[in-house]
């Protein structure tokens, strides 16, 4: 899971947000845009330390067996 998620980011990164492709749009639209990526990344964050913890924990339980 946590590869998947690194995946993800990884991929959003390379996605960037470039200021001509907003443009035709209201003024502030690249930065809305700049905003949401930056929140996706950090939901995206959240889930890889969700999963690193999980499989930690699910490794000390089999560990204690």
């Amino acid at each position: 899971m946590r590869k998947a998620v690194s995946q993800a980011s990884d991929a959003l990164v390379a996605a960037t947000c470039n200021a001509r492709d907003f443009y035709p749009q209201r003024s502030d639209a690249w930065q809305r845009a700049r905003n949401e990526r930056d929140e996706a990344l950090q939901m995206l964050q959240r889930v890889y330390e969700y999963a690193e913890r999980w499989e930690m924990h699910a490794l000390d339980h089999r560990r204690a067996k």
